[in-house]
């Protein structure tokens, strides 16, 4: 902090003289500032005086505590401080900042060394890791090697069964070597020619496997569609006289309940014979489902009717009336 102009000196606040030491310093401040502070004070008027008193002595106290801005206030003031106290005031800061010094060289070392040891650590991995792709590398070689060994071998072993072959058929048959190799390749055209005959054997078979499924699946659907047809042709011949309806509910002068036959089932003054089959009003069982719906029975005249007057063969397949005669569901 600067000192500032002021009609007093800062050591004649503080009641010391310009060769006192800081501990000197340090101690007639907290003396003062105990005497002069405004809260030790009783009554308003000596918290008034005591006021500026205070503020002067802690601003000597804030000029004159640190040595670099105490020599700046002696030096404006025209005077020195040339007491053993001060000499030894400022032998203390220069060590204070040799030591802080030192001690930022040794952090700094530390640092460094840190950073070496990292270095060094990285290294070695480095180095492991380069070893380990050699070791890697090294094994890969080997492996190739002894796989091109017996390769080579495999084709060594061939060639000494050919020439041993060859060796036998020049000593029973006395035949030249040119003979010899025209011999070995006689052999091996007739094994190249039985594998092609027999592979061409296995694609024929397997392509009459597949013809004959085939003509399997298409012998069952020409059946499965006279079935159908012949099923139609029966329905259609037996549509003119068609009997009445006796699954539904019956009254009790005999007719057909009105709310069975307009909700399609059994309503609820009936419903306990909804596990009866209708026999007589609806097709074979493997046409229509088991349990007579009118919307799912042929011959309950739902299904739509061609110009001819027969029932529609669309409506029969899908067990409901198609898309074409969809209006006369509600029958």
């Amino acid at each position: 902090m600067a000192p500032t102009a002021t009609t007093s000196c800062h050591y004649t606040e503080l009641g010391l003289s310009p060769t006192c030491s800081t501990q000197e310093i340090r101690k007639a401040y907290l003396k003062l500032a105990k005497k002069h502070h405004p809260d030790k004070q009783s009554t308003e008027e000596a918290k008034k005086k005591s006021n500026p008193v205070f503020l002067r002595v802690k601003e000597a106290y804030h000029t004159l505590h640190d040595v670099e801005s105490r020599k700046r206030y002696d030096l404006i003031r025209g005077t020195k401080s040339t007491s053993p106290s001060s000499s030894h005031d400022e032998e203390e800061h220069r060590q204070e900042k040799q030591a802080r010094r030192d001690e930022e060289r040794r952090q700094q070392e530390q640092d460094r060394q840190k950073r070496q040891a990292e270095q060094r650590r990285y290294e070695a991995y480095r180095q492991e890791e380069a070893q380990r792709l050699q070791r890697a590398a090294e094994k890969r070689r080997q492996e190739q090697q002894h796989a091109a060994a017996q390769r080579q071998a495999k084709e060594e072993a061939q060639r000494a069964e050919r020439l041993r072959f060859l060796q036998t058929l020049r000593q029973e048959q006395g035949a030249w070597p040119n003979q010899q190799q025209q011999a070995w390749q006689k052999q091996q055209q007739q094994a190249w020619q039985k594998q092609q005959q027999l592979a061409a054997a296995q694609q024929r078979a397997k392509e009459e496997a597949q013809r004959a499924e085939l003509l399997r699946r298409e012998r069952i659907r020409r059946e499965q569609e006279l079935e159908r047809q012949r099923r139609a042709a029966d329905w259609t011949s037996n549509n003119t006289t068609r009997p009445k309806i006796t699954t539904y509910g019956l009254t009790k002068t005999g007719e057909a309940c009105k709310r069975c036959l307009n909700q399609g089932t059994y309503c609820y003054q009936h419903k306990d014979q909804a596990s009866f089959v209708c026999r007589t009003a609806c097709p074979p069982p493997h046409v229509v489902p088991v349990g007579c719906r009118r919307t799912a029975c042929p011959r309950t005249a739902t299904y739509g009717l061609t110009k001819t007057g027969e029932a529609c063969k669309r409506c029969i397949d899908q067990g409901t009336c198609c898309y074409q005669h969809k209006d006369q569901a509600h029958r």
